[in-house]
């Protein structure tokens, strides 16, 4: 692992609070959008409410909750990982396996790899908003590779551990115009 825990600690700070400004530019974007109904006409104050609730509802209980499950799995995994591969242990990737897994998880299941296998630069969990999965170390001395193709979501590919990001860089909240990004993004990579 090429940072230390401190550096690791400093870059999941600075992405949490990156993907907490872009969230809420996004949800005051959203709201002054509510301002005025289909037609263009600026609403009544109760109407506008009524819009400003279900959006807040929407970013601050719904979403908040699925992006706190999904930064405590990724730094509960990513701490495990960085313990394994100074180890040198064998992984072990795990799903819940009740009903609510993902098929596509579900073919992951009990895939094992040494920790400094590629495998894990693209499928360390969580893989996705509200995944539940996680690695555990095994005394295998063999590989065993997932039960099928897999295909990761884009910016869900990554291993935070290893990239020192919490949230996708392709998160909905950072979808800006490119020039826009480009500024927002030109110092992300702070040590």
């Amino acid at each position: 692992v090429s940072q230390s825990r401190y550096g690791l600690l400093l870059n999941y700070k600075y992405n949490t609070q990156l993907f907490a400004a872009f969230k809420t530019h996004a949800m005051q974007t959203d709201l002054v959008k509510a301002l005025f109904d289909k037609d263009g006409n600026i609403r009544s104050f109760y109407k506008f409410r009524i819009e400003a609730e279900h959006i807040l509802n929407n970013y601050n209980i719904n979403w908040m909750r699925t992006e706190y499950n999904f930064a405590k799995m990724s730094v509960q995994n990513s701490s495990r990982f960085m313990l394994y591969m100074s180890r040198g242990d064998m992984i072990r990737f795990k799903t819940q396996e009740d009903g609510r897994v993902r098929n596509d998880h579900r073919l992951l299941n009990n895939t094992t790899y040494p920790a400094n296998h590629e495998f894990w630069t693209t499928h360390l969990p969580p893989l996705d908003w509200g995944c539940r999965c996680y690695i555990v170390p095994v005394d295998a001395t063999e590989t065993t590779p997932p039960q099928g193709v897999v295909d990761i979501k884009p910016g869900f590919d990554k291993n935070a551990a290893l990239t020192g990001r919490i949230f996708p860089d392709n998160s909905e909240y950072f979808v800006l115009d490119s020039e826009a990004q480009k500024d927002a993004l030109l110092y992300r990579d702070w040590e």
